[in-house]
């Protein structure tokens, strides 16, 4: 979960345009790892519509970098 220093997720009108997009190696390599050894994943119901439907936008992409944590998805 990315949050800002101030304890916020998102910005007064739900902006999301604060969080890190421009992932490098390590990032990803983190994300998976905290990806892989979680049970549950929990979303918001704001969140899950637009969740779901980016996966399943990536996941007919088998060439694109992030193809193989979509599958997770």
């Amino acid at each position: 979960m990315q949050i800002t220093v101030d304890g916020f997720v998102a910005g007064p009108q739900g902006q999301l345009d604060w969080m890190t997009w421009d992932m490098d190696e390590q990032l990803i390599s983190f994300i998976n790892q905290l990806t892989d050894t979680s049970d549950t994943i929990l979303l918001g119901r704001k969140m899950t519509e637009g969740f779901i439907k980016s996966w399943e936008q990536v996941i007919t992409q088998p060439n694109s970098p992030e193809y193989s944590f979509a599958q997770k998805w």
